[in-house]
């Protein structure tokens, strides 16, 4: 480790869905710490799709003191032997399971006979309900509500699983991210650029949620295993709103394109929340560095390069966007530890 840098979290930490945006970028700032980390992922075709995941992991591969499992975490028969042989001291959980198949259940089984000394679940702030006043922040005791969201829904049933595991752990509740790296797929890129390219894409609602910058998200992953807050729920957001059409608006100044947005729709079934990080700043000592700025420079650099000035943008054919399908994906950090992201 570097001079000046903090005592090594532990002897070998496992990054469930490492391959993942949320989950390769844990795995870069555990390795830049000098921890020793194997980034585990079943690099299927899902949410960012292969290509992205398999140039994740060729960029993990090259990093010291990190290691790719290719692996199926979510078959027991596979897991056992790798947590055995590893016996890692922390296992991060950056996955998101086929709810198909058996889900985080086989993981934290072979977690517990390996004698995992911390497992460290990343979650999802979407279970929070509707705010009792508008504009509340969500606070981590809050009663848990997945409405008809069947993605939430197995979010909601692997919190009860850890709970009731024996395991040491904490749960850690991701906003929505952003940063440099969102593919296409991830993104609805299609109704992204077209707003890029002059619009209008209509939104069906404009209300203030929480962004965090997925290097913050990182780092906060970081301080919650340096801390390790044993049986805690704690919120990693960034504690600011920003509307959608900011961002866009922001996206589009900074790709030098002009911009429309149309009308917008009927606001969706459950308002975004935006996150009390009270609790992050005095477990963890955890507040975001990063701004909004710092992440849509790199993504309209990547993703609309500056049109030649002579031609102007013809407007794309305009569709309805809802919020989940143009925004959603923002708070779906996960990558795949089992068949997809």
């Amino acid at each position: 480790m570097s001079p000046g840098s903090e005592d090594p979290i532990g002897s070998t930490i496992l990054v469930a869905g490492g391959a993942g945006l949320l989950g390769s970028a844990v795995t870069c700032r555990l390795a830049g710490a000098g921890e020793t980390v194997v980034a585990a992922d079943f690099l299927g075709d899902s949410v960012d799709g292969r290509a992205v995941r398999e140039a994740r992991a060729g960029a993990l591969g090259k990093l010291a003191n990190t290691t790719l499992a290719r692996i199926d975490l979510s078959s027991r028969v596979r897991t056992e032997p790798l947590l055995r042989r590893l016996r890692p001291s922390a296992v991060v959980n950056a996955a998101l399971f086929d709810p198909r198949g058996p889900g985080l259940a086989p993981l934290l089984e072979c977690c517990r006979s390996s004698g995992v000394g911390f497992f460290l679940h990343l979650s999802d702030a979407g279970l929070y309900p509707d705010p009792p006043e508008p504009g509340t922040p969500a606070r981590e005791d809050e009663p848990r509500d997945a409405g008809d969201d069947p993605y939430l829904a197995q979010r909601l049933q692997e919190e009860a699983l850890l709970e009731g595991s024996g395991l040491p752990y904490a749960i850690l509740r991701v906003f929505s991210l952003f940063g440099p790296e969102l593919p296409e797929r991830r993104r609805a890129a299609q109704e992204t650029e077209t707003l890029l390219r002059g619009g209008p894409a209509p939104f069906s609602d404009d209300e203030p949620r929480d962004f965090l910058h997925v290097d913050d998200a990182a780092r906060g992953v970081e301080a919650a295993l340096r801390s390790k807050p044993f049986g805690e729920i704690v919120n990693l957001g960034s504690g600011g709103a920003v509307r959608p059409t900011d961002l866009i608006r922001a996206l589009s100044l900074r790709a030098g394109i002009a911009f429309s947005f149309g009308a917008a729709g009927p606001p969706s079934a459950r308002r975004p929340r935006v996150a009390d990080t009270a609790k992050a700043s005095s477990l963890l000592g955890f507040s975001p560095a990063r701004t909004l700025a710092d992440g849509v420079g790199p993504i309209a650099v990547r993703r609309s390069p500056a049109l030649p000035a002579a031609r102007k943008p013809e407007p794309a054919e305009p569709s309805v966007v809802s919020r989940r399908e143009l925004f959603g994906r923002f708070r779906r950090p996960f990558a795949t530890g089992g068949v997809r992201d």
